[in-house]
């Protein structure tokens, strides 16, 4: 398998592990794949640019658990 299959394969399951909320992942789809501001997903979604923040910095602590987990787990098994 190719380094970029096992990159995209790797990802789908951190976030998959991370169980973000539907609209956490609308707000990371928004703001990583599009490329849109903050301000812009608060006018898409009919939320302050605040709940946009804040929804996006919640899905990356999320996101930083599983990858913290996997880390300790390559750290212990080698």
């Amino acid at each position: 398998m190719s380094a970029t299959v096992e990159t995209v394969i790797d990802a789908e399951n951190c976030l998959s592990k991370a169980n973000l909320t539907a609209n956490q992942s609308v707000v990371l789809q928004l703001r990583w794949l599009y490329n849109f501001t903050l301000k812009e997903c608060g006018n898409i979604l009919g939320v302050s640019v605040e709940a946009v923040r804040q929804s996006e910095n919640s899905a990356k602590i999320k996101i930083q658990k599983v990858l913290d987990v996997w880390n300790e787990e390559l750290l212990i098994n080698g």
